[in-house]
C-alpha cells in the first residue's frame, strides 16, 4: 500500500478536474494498484494509455494542427527524466507531436484517432523516429525514456526521499541508481536494494504526511473505522486529500513542506481519543483498564513502544490529578498528548 501511495503521487492525477473524477478510479485500479511492485516501465505505459492522464493532462485536444504540449512536458520533467533531465524545449514539441491522436473516446476507453496525428519525422532526445510512424510514435518515446539514465536517477532520488531521507546521499542515489538500470527498472529489486543499503539503517527520521499520520494514529489507538467519508474530509483539513493535489507534481515529501500544518493535526487527535471523529471509534475501557492495571507509562509503551521522557511526562502530569488513581479523562487527555507529541510526528 505503501508503494501505491507513492506511485500514486508519482503519476499524480488532480481528482476534480473535467472528467477525471470518473476515470481516476480506474487508473488507480489498472495503472497503478497491478504495477506498483512490478516493472516501471510496464507502469509508465499503462499510465500513458490511461484516460485519466490523457484527460488531466490535455492530450485529448493534442492534434497535429495545434499540438498540446502538456503531457509531453509532464512525462519527461515529471514522470521519468526530471526538470533538470537532459532534454530541451524542443524535445516537449516533439513528443507533443509524437502523441498527437492519443486520446479517449465517448466511452470512456483510450482511442488513438489516425487522423489527428502528426505523421512527419521527429527526433527525440537524438533518437530519430522516421516518418509515417502512426500511434507507434508515442510508444517508440516510451521506449526511450524508460531506458533513459536520467529517467534511473530521478526516480530512485524520488524513491529515496519517499523511503529513506528528505535529502538522500549522492553516493545511495548512484548506488541504486545502478541496480536500477541492471534490473531495468524492476521495483521489487530496486527496493530490496534500498532496504539493504546501509544508509537506510543510518537513515535521520522521516516527517509524517498528514494520511501517513492519520494511519498510525487510528492503528496505535486500535480504532475501528466504518468507511465514513468524514474522514477524507479531514484528511482535507490536514492538507492531504487522496487524489486532491491540484498540480501534476504530487504531495511534496520533505519536512518542511509540512511542519506549520501541526493544529489541524492536534484537532484530529482530540476528537479521535474524545469519540467525536464521525466513522471511528476506540474502545476507551480497554484504554483506562490498561491505565489502570499497569500505569501511565503502559500507555506510551504503546502508543510511542517506549517510556515517556521527562518533557512528555511533564505534559502528562500537567493534566492529570493523580497518577495513581486514573480515570477516563485523564487516559483520554495522556492519549491525546501522547499523539500529538513531537516524537510521533516522524516515523
Amino acid at each position: 500500500e505503501k508503494m501505491v501511495h507513492f506511485w500514486t503521487d508519482h503519476f499524480s492525477i488532480y481528482y476534480f478536474k473535467d472528467r477525471t473524477a470518473n476515470l481516476q478510479t480506474i487508473d488507480d485500479r489498472e495503472v497503478i494498484r497491478p504495477h506498483a511492485l512490478g516493472n516501471f516501465g510496464d507502469m509508465l505505459r499503462a499510465s500513458a494509455h490511461s484516460p485519466a492522464m490523457l484527460v488531466y493532462l490535455d492530450n485529448v485536444v493534442n492534434e497535429k494542427s495545434h499540438p498540446n504540449e502538456n503531457y509531453a512536458r509532464e512525462i519527461m520533467e515529471l514522470h521519468t527524466l526530471g526538470v533538470d533531465g537532459a532534454y530541451t524545449e524542443d524535445d516537449v514539441k516533439e513528443v507533443a507531436r509524437c502523441f498527437t491522436g492519443w486520446s479517449v473516446a465517448d466511452n470512456g476507453q483510450f482511442a488513438y484517432i489516425p487522423e489527428w496525428h502528426d505523421e512527419g519525422e521527429k527526433v527525440v532526445l537524438g533518437h530519430v523516429i522516421p516518418a509515417n510512424g502512426g500511434q507507434a510514435d508515442g510508444d517508440r518515446v516510451l521506449d526511450i525514456l524508460v531506458n533513459h539514465p536520467d529517467t534511473a536517477r530521478y526516480v530512485t532520488t524520488k524513491l529515496l526521499r519517499r523511503f529513506v531521507a528528505d535529502d538522500p546521499s549522492q553516493v545511495m542515489i548512484s548506488d541504486i541508481s545502478q541496480g536500477w538500470t541492471t534490473s531495468e527498472g524492476h521495483i521489487p529489486t530496486i527496493m530490496r536494494a534500498i532496504f539493504e543499503h546501509d544508509a537506510f539503517w543510518t537513515a535521520p527520521l522521516k516527517y509524517k504526511r498528514p494520511l501517513e499520520y492519520a494511519i498510525s494514529v487510528l492503528r496505535s489507538v486500535q480504532a475501528t473505522y466504518d468507511g465514513s467519508k468524514q474522514l477524507v474530509e479531514r484528511l482535507q483539513i490536514m492538507g492531504q486529500r487522496p487524489f486532491g493535489f491540484n498540480t501534476p507534481d504530487g504531495y511534496p515529501d520533505t519536512a518542511d513542506e509540512w511542519v506549520g500544518s501541526l493544529v489541524p493535526r492536534w484537532n484530529f487527535v482530540q476528537d479521535i481519543v474524545a469519540g467525536n471523529q464521525e466513522g471511528v471509534s476506540i474502545n476507551h475501557r480497554n484504554w483506562l483498564r490498561l491505565a489502570q492495571a499497569q500505569g501511565q507509562q503502559a500507555l506510551a509503551n504503546t502508543i510511542l513502544l517506549r517510556d515517556m521522557s521527562q518533557n512528555e511526562l511533564q505534559a502528562v502530569q500537567s493534566v492529570i490529578a493523580d497518577a495513581n488513581n486514573l480515570n477516563q479523562n485523564d487516559v483520554q487527555s495522556i492519549l491525546g498528548i501522547l499523539l500529538s507529541s513531537p516524537s510521533f510526528q516522524w516515523r
